[in-house]
């Protein structure tokens, strides 16, 4: 639907997805957030190890000139059902977790 670049468009949409599916296995999120970017592992908690982790990508793909948010590249809103529509119109998405179109609509709409 958009001219965006292939690197542009994950870094909108890949920190959206993460914080969509972390749930599925913490543990995995922990270790990308410890191991790649640093964060302290004296946090007992996951989920505050996972955010941080997350925030640092973002804040990476921005010293990279990169967008992180979908209104950054001028995709409205209104657009974004068709998008999911679009995205699974052969069936689910992934295989890290099974996405579907309800799924996917909900991960654009955090990377709003």
């Amino acid at each position: 639907i958009y001219d965006i670049a292939h690197g542009a468009g994950l870094s909108i949409v890949f920190p959206a997805w993460m914080k969509y599916v972390c749930h599925e296995n913490m543990d995995r999120f922990v270790q990308f957030a410890v191991r790649v970017f640093g964060v302290s592992m004296t946090l007992t908690d996951k989920e505050l190890v996972v955010k941080q982790g997350i925030q640092k990508l973002e804040e990476f793909y921005y010293s990279l000139g990169l967008p992180v948010y979908l209104k950054e590249v001028d995709i409205p809103d209104d657009r974004l059902k068709e998008m999911a529509e679009k995205c699974c119109r052969k069936g689910p998405q992934g295989n890290f977790k099974k996405l579907y179109e309800n799924d996917v609509f909900e991960i654009l709409k955090l990377a709003r």
